[in-house]
């Protein structure tokens, strides 16, 4: 099934799968989360949608009181379809990249709030391995309270383990 037209739009499927990776791949994003696959694997949660604008791409997540938007993707001067979803009532943006915000910076009808909480963090390969330090304290612990709850191995995955049934259902 094709993707609707904005103002319409309709859940996310794993059929879009091949659709939503070639515009990533041509329009290549600076957040983590803009992935087919992390959007995919939140869908129970988030409810992801899809549309089309103009020649973007529209990701939102249907909340009870809001949708929130990834920036669209696809190319053209992208403040154009941004401002145009920013009419609907009680809509949002989310993790949005600097230079995205920029565009909105000097217009007071925009709210701009930085979230800490979901910014993309840089780490030291060494240090997630051996996590060293009091910085790294808490998971540290973390790990150490997973091993007291979980009786885990480890396994190499393999395509033979993927498809075992439920693994990707």
């Amino acid at each position: 099934m094709g993707i609707p037209g904005y103002p319409d739009f309709r859940i996310l499927e794993i059929g879009d799968l091949n659709t939503i990776t070639e515009v990533l791949k041509a329009n290549p994003p600076v957040i983590s989360e803009l992935t087919f696959t992390n959007i995919y694997c939140w869908k129970e949660l988030y409810k992801p949608q899809v549309s089309q604008l103009n020649n973007f791409l529209i990701i939102c997540s249907e909340c009870v009181l809001e949708r929130k938007f990834f920036v669209p993707i696809g190319v053209g001067y992208i403040k154009t379809p941004m401002e145009e979803l920013l009419k609907e009532r009680n809509c949002l943006f989310f993790r949005v990249p600097e230079a995205v915000k920029s565009l909105f910076d000097d217009n007071p009808v925009y709210r701009i709030e930085f979230d800490s909480d979901n910014s993309d963090y840089l780490f030291k390969t060494t240090d997630l391995t051996k996590l060293p330090g009091r910085k790294y304290d808490g998971k540290r612990n973390l790990i150490k309270k997973f091993k007291s709850f979980y009786n885990y191995e480890y396994l190499k995955v393999t395509s033979s383990w993927l498809m075992k049934p439920g693994i990707m259902s």
